[in-house]
């Protein structure tokens, strides 16, 4: 089984306007919501490919109501523990003129201790030996930025493999916990060690830092110029497919969660790398997966992996 966390969960509100004007009334063209949160994408990604996941973190109020629907229809097991808060709202303008997304995100609300111990009671009851357990996506407001630290420790005693998806302090903590695989992207990574990185070779000695200190597996997007997979092994590559891009708001994600449903199926790092580059390019050039596992095969074809 696959578990997903989402801690800070979202009602994702697009408004798409020809020709956004600041400081004016605009009128939206196009209005749409998504369930959101980095987990629950990553649950998504999962059930679209056909995949069983179980969802957790915390909802509350009408949108956590509204977001637990959307997991039902997708058919994702739904293990949210409801709050006293209700769950936030992102809004993202679209500018379909020059196809720029302005984002404007909530913080999410403070949520009572007793409500972190119901969450982390019910993961740990859920996880068997060999699940794998993914933690991803920010914080709500005053939670403590060990949590991801504590989550991966206990879940890595009941015999669960992590992957963790998180930034800055929460990402710095967790990683002494020691995830079997992180998911940065190129520019987080720039961020964590404070320095460009702008070759080849400094890229793979700051995955290797993750390696040393005990993370199995460092799966790397790096936009256009595609993703690398380090191991203690081996540096794989792949080479970025050229698209046109609809939305690169949660490839990521699609990138996580196609990698550890393939794993899952296969226990094979490299055949997982390529399905989840795969996966993200759809995601990237038609902005969901749904109902697009026909293009995905039609990248794989087109996907080399080779060694650097």
């Amino acid at each position: 089984m696959i578990i997903t966390v989402t801690l800070n969960p979202a009602v994702d509100h697009s408004i798409e306007v020809d020709g956004f004007k600041p400081g004016l009334v605009n009128k939206a063209s196009k209005t749409y919501k998504k369930a959101g949160g980095k987990g629950i994408n990553v649950s998504k990604t999962i059930s679209y490919a056909g995949g069983k996941t179980t969802a957790t973190g915390f909802l509350g109020g009408n949108t956590g109501e509204w977001i637990s629907r959307e997991l039902k229809n997708a058919g994702i097991i739904d293990k949210f523990i409801f709050t006293d808060k209700s769950t936030r709202t992102n809004i993202k303008i679209v500018d379909t003129a020059t196809e720029e997304v302005t984002d404007i995100n909530e913080k999410g609300d403070e949520l009572d201790s007793m409500y972190l111990d119901s969450l982390e009671s019910s993961l740990y009851s859920m996880i068997n030996v060999g699940d794998m357990v993914v933690l991803s996506g920010s914080l709500p407001g005053g939670m403590s930025e060990s949590v991801y630290e504590t989550m991966i420790l206990k879940s890595r005693e009941k015999g669960a493999k992590v992957v963790l998806d998180a930034t800055q302090e929460a990402l710095k903590l967790a990683l002494r916990a020691k995830p079997f695989m992180i998911k940065p992207n190129i520019h987080e990574l720039e961020e964590i060690f404070d320095n460009p990185l702008d070759s080849i070779e400094s890229i793979k000695e700051a995955c290797y830092k993750f390696i040393d200190s005990g993370v199995n597996v460092v799966l790397l997007s790096m936009g256009g110029e595609g993703a690398l997979l380090v191991t203690r092994d081996f540096v794989k590559k792949i080479d970025g497919i050229k698209v046109k891009v609809k939305n690169t708001v949660g490839a990521g994600d699609s990138m996580v969660g196609s990698f550890v449903y393939k794993y899952e199926q296969t226990g094979n790092l490299e055949e997982a790398f390529k399905y989840a580059v795969a996966t993200a390019t759809v995601h990237v050039g038609e902005g969901t997966t749904l109902g697009n596992l026909d293009l995905i095969k039609g990248y794989l074809d087109q996907i080399t992996v080779y060694s650097v």
